[in-house]
């Protein structure tokens, strides 16, 4: 964690505390607003896992609050396009994002110059997942477990590649870092906007 632009254990762990503690916050605001439809931004393209489960926040969402609500699909920057969006927009209950750790935590140590500021910008509502990491290969791959991928990685390092369905400087990433660093492989990470590219 040292590696991080003024990173810490504490300010994640600040992180994760925030998100469950202040849960109920703004709740109010999006209950009694106004406008003909509320926005769910999700920051990642139609298909994948946040966008299923966009999909059934907003089926729940509209029957709640008696509103029109939409799923707006924000992908790029590894989350950050879709924090901005929600940053500039109107402050009246009807645009909200799903987001993660990655955008409200991580990006602010791995990112000199981030448009919004998490702290002082938005206002955490609720969980509404917790979220496990895999690691998968295809169905043809003589693959079966991590150390039979690390042992491929260390005969053969040019043909060592990782997709991480987040994008750079987000939790995949740095768990790809955490398994090269390890198995002391150096494996090269391929990006992508999110799960429904694979």
């Amino acid at each position: 964690m040292s590696k991080f632009r003024g990173g810490s254990r504490r300010r994640i762990l600040r992180g994760f505390a925030a998100v469950s503690i202040a849960a109920c916050a703004v709740l109010p605001t999006i209950v009694n607003a106004q406008g003909p439809v509320v926005r769910l931004i999700v920051p990642f393209p139609a298909g994948g896992p946040a966008d299923a489960m966009a999909r059934v926040l907003v089926d729940k969402l509209k029957d709640e609050l008696k509103q029109n609500v939409i799923v707006d699909n924000r992908p790029g920057a590894s989350t950050r396009l879709a924090a901005e969006m929600l940053k500039n927009s109107n402050p009246d209950g009807n645009t909200v994002l799903l987001t993660l750790l990655d955008t409200m935590v991580i990006a602010p140590m791995v990112y000199a110059n981030l448009r919004y500021d998490p702290d002082k910008d938005f206002a955490p509502i609720t969980e509404v997942a917790a979220v496990n990491f895999c690691m998968a290969v295809s169905e043809t791959s003589p693959y079966r477990s991590v150390s039979d991928y690390v042992k491929a990685a260390k005969s053969n390092q040019t043909a060592a590649s990782l997709g991480v369905a987040s994008g750079l400087g987000t939790v995949p990433h740095f768990l790809a870092f955490d398994l090269a660093k390890a198995s002391k492989t150096d494996l090269s990470v391929v990006p992508f906007q999110g799960g429904g590219a694979w």
